[in-house]
Protein backbone atom coordinates (compact mmCIF):
# COMPACT_ATOMS: atom_id res chain seq x y z
CA UNK A 1 0.00 0.00 0.00
CA UNK A 2 1.32 3.57 -0.68
CA UNK A 3 2.65 5.84 2.44
CA UNK A 4 2.26 8.77 2.93
CA UNK A 5 4.03 11.85 5.00
CA UNK A 6 2.58 14.38 7.04
CA UNK A 7 4.23 16.73 8.65
CA UNK A 8 3.03 19.32 11.16
CA UNK A 9 5.28 22.62 11.36
CA UNK A 10 4.88 25.00 14.46
CA UNK A 11 6.25 27.52 16.26
CA UNK A 12 8.42 24.76 18.44
CA UNK A 13 8.40 21.79 17.00
CA UNK A 14 8.46 19.81 14.19
CA UNK A 15 6.44 16.36 13.61
CA UNK A 16 6.62 14.00 10.96
CA UNK A 17 4.46 10.81 10.48
CA UNK A 18 4.82 8.15 8.13
CA UNK A 19 1.44 7.13 7.09
CA UNK A 20 -0.52 3.56 5.64
CA UNK A 21 -3.83 4.73 5.51
CA UNK A 22 -4.45 6.25 8.80
CA UNK A 23 -2.53 4.31 10.41
CA UNK A 24 0.93 5.63 12.06
CA UNK A 25 3.66 3.51 11.13
CA UNK A 26 6.57 5.96 11.54
CA UNK A 27 7.70 9.09 12.73
CA UNK A 28 10.21 11.78 14.09
CA UNK A 29 9.46 14.62 16.22
CA UNK A 30 12.08 17.58 16.59
CA UNK A 31 12.68 20.61 18.79
CA UNK A 32 13.10 23.78 15.70
CA UNK A 33 11.74 27.05 17.69
CA UNK A 34 11.24 28.53 14.14
CA UNK A 35 10.22 31.68 15.93
CA UNK A 36 13.83 31.97 17.18
CA UNK A 37 15.32 31.43 13.72
CA UNK A 38 13.30 34.00 12.26
CA UNK A 39 14.26 36.41 14.62
CA UNK A 40 18.28 35.81 14.61
CA UNK A 41 18.22 35.83 10.53
CA UNK A 42 17.35 37.17 7.97
CA UNK A 43 13.90 36.09 6.14
CA UNK A 44 15.71 34.78 2.90
CA UNK A 45 18.38 32.57 5.78
CA UNK A 46 15.63 31.07 7.91
CA UNK A 47 13.70 30.48 4.70
CA UNK A 48 16.97 28.66 3.20
CA UNK A 49 17.30 26.76 7.39
CA UNK A 50 13.05 25.77 6.81
CA UNK A 51 14.03 23.85 3.52
CA UNK A 52 17.47 22.48 5.12
CA UNK A 53 15.95 20.67 8.09
CA UNK A 54 13.04 19.90 6.72
CA UNK A 55 14.20 17.88 3.47
CA UNK A 56 17.24 16.69 5.76
CA UNK A 57 14.63 14.87 7.56
CA UNK A 58 12.18 14.31 4.54
CA UNK A 59 15.29 12.68 2.85
CA UNK A 60 15.91 10.23 5.73
CA UNK A 61 12.31 9.46 6.07
CA UNK A 62 12.05 9.01 2.14
CA UNK A 63 15.33 6.37 2.39
CA UNK A 64 13.41 3.68 5.34
CA UNK A 65 10.00 4.05 3.28
CA UNK A 66 10.52 3.51 -0.41
CA UNK A 67 7.08 3.51 -0.80
CA UNK A 68 6.74 7.00 -0.25
CA UNK A 69 4.02 8.52 -2.65
CA UNK A 70 3.63 12.32 -1.43
CA UNK A 71 3.76 14.67 1.46
CA UNK A 72 1.48 17.00 2.94
CA UNK A 73 2.20 19.88 5.05
CA UNK A 74 0.00 21.98 7.76
CA UNK A 75 1.57 25.11 8.29
CA UNK A 76 1.13 27.84 11.03
CA UNK A 77 -0.04 30.99 9.00
CA UNK A 78 -1.78 32.36 6.02
CA UNK A 79 -2.25 30.59 3.06
CA UNK A 80 -3.06 31.41 -0.01
CA UNK A 81 -6.35 29.43 -1.27
CA UNK A 82 -5.09 29.44 -4.69
CA UNK A 83 -0.82 29.00 -5.30
CA UNK A 84 -1.06 27.40 -1.72
CA UNK A 85 2.37 30.07 -1.28
CA UNK A 86 2.82 30.74 2.69
CA UNK A 87 1.53 34.59 2.56
CA UNK A 88 2.59 35.13 6.14
CA UNK A 89 3.07 33.69 9.35
CA UNK A 90 2.58 35.12 13.14
CA UNK A 91 5.31 32.73 14.39
CA UNK A 92 7.46 33.45 11.71
CA UNK A 93 8.20 37.37 10.37
CA UNK A 94 9.29 37.29 7.04
CA UNK A 95 7.78 34.69 5.26
CA UNK A 96 5.77 36.83 2.33
CA UNK A 97 4.49 34.21 -0.92
CA UNK A 98 7.02 31.82 -0.10
CA UNK A 99 6.67 28.77 -1.86
CA UNK A 100 7.78 26.15 0.35
CA UNK A 101 5.47 23.44 -1.21
CA UNK A 102 7.29 23.55 -4.67
CA UNK A 103 10.63 24.12 -2.94
CA UNK A 104 10.10 20.99 -1.50
CA UNK A 105 8.98 19.17 -4.30
CA UNK A 106 11.79 19.61 -6.47
CA UNK A 107 14.42 18.33 -4.12
CA UNK A 108 12.53 15.55 -3.11
CA UNK A 109 10.64 14.50 -6.69
CA UNK A 110 7.50 14.26 -4.82
CA UNK A 111 4.39 15.75 -4.58
CA UNK A 112 4.09 18.30 -1.65
CA UNK A 113 1.10 19.73 -0.68
CA UNK A 114 0.77 22.81 1.86
CA UNK A 115 -2.35 23.85 3.89
CA UNK A 116 -2.72 26.01 6.99
CA UNK A 117 -2.01 23.49 9.88
CA UNK A 118 -5.34 23.99 12.16
CA UNK A 119 -7.32 23.69 8.28
CA UNK A 120 -5.50 20.24 8.24
CA UNK A 121 -5.83 19.09 11.84
CA UNK A 122 -9.48 19.86 11.41
CA UNK A 123 -10.10 17.08 8.12
CA UNK A 124 -7.35 14.96 9.80
CA UNK A 125 -9.97 15.12 12.91
CA UNK A 126 -13.15 13.96 10.48
CA UNK A 127 -11.34 11.64 8.43
CA UNK A 128 -10.35 9.72 11.48
CA UNK A 129 -13.70 10.22 12.86
CA UNK A 130 -15.59 8.82 9.73
CA UNK A 131 -12.56 5.93 9.84
CA UNK A 132 -13.53 4.80 13.41
CA UNK A 133 -16.99 5.70 13.21
CA UNK A 134 -18.49 5.01 9.58
CA UNK A 135 -21.95 4.05 10.88
CA UNK A 136 -22.22 7.74 12.20
CA UNK A 137 -23.93 9.92 10.23
CA UNK A 138 -22.58 12.78 11.46
CA UNK A 139 -20.69 14.84 8.66
CA UNK A 140 -19.77 18.07 10.19
CA UNK A 141 -17.11 19.10 12.58
CA UNK A 142 -15.52 22.03 14.26
CA UNK A 143 -11.69 22.05 15.60
CA UNK A 144 -10.51 24.77 17.77
CA UNK A 145 -6.23 24.37 17.83
CA UNK A 146 -4.17 25.54 20.63
CA UNK A 147 -0.42 25.72 20.49
CA UNK A 148 2.38 28.49 19.58
CA UNK A 149 -0.70 29.65 18.38
CA UNK A 150 -4.63 29.50 18.47
CA UNK A 151 -6.17 28.03 14.73
CA UNK A 152 -9.42 26.91 13.50
CA UNK A 153 -11.29 24.67 10.89
CA UNK A 154 -14.40 23.81 9.94
CA UNK A 155 -15.99 20.99 8.20
CA UNK A 156 -19.20 21.14 7.10
CA UNK A 157 -21.50 18.58 5.01
CA UNK A 158 -18.08 16.51 4.74
CA UNK A 159 -16.88 19.65 3.01
CA UNK A 160 -13.72 21.91 4.22
CA UNK A 161 -14.46 25.12 4.74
Amino acid sequence: MPLNIGIDVGGTNIRFGVFNGINLIDEIRVEANLSIIFNQLSPAQASQEIIRLLSDLLILLIERHDEIQGIGIGFPGFIHPYTKKIVQSPNMPGLSYFDLSAMLSTILNLPVSLENDAVVAAYGEYCLMKAITPDVSEDSLIYVGLGTGVGGGLINSGKLF
